[in-house]
């Protein structure tokens, strides 16, 4: 069993994070900052799902990343 520091839970939770301090951001700059660490923990959730399920990702998915 993972700890839960490498669940997808884990992962959304500081996505979840991220994206609340992107709104108190003022600076448009650091807040898309912000945004994006958000979407690459969204990323890292979802990497997390497919190792915790044995399935390896798509070929077109691994592309993208």
């Amino acid at each position: 069993m993972p700890t839960e520091f490498g669940t997808p839970a884990h992962w959304r939770q500081r996505a979840e994070e991220a994206r609340n301090m992107a709104h108190q951001i003022a600076d448009d700059t650091a807040r898309h900052d912000m945004l994006e660490i958000a979407a690459s923990y969204e990323r890292i959730a979802q990497r997390a799902e497919v190792k915790l399920s044995g399935a390896a990702p798509s070929k077109a998915k691994a592309a993208e990343d």
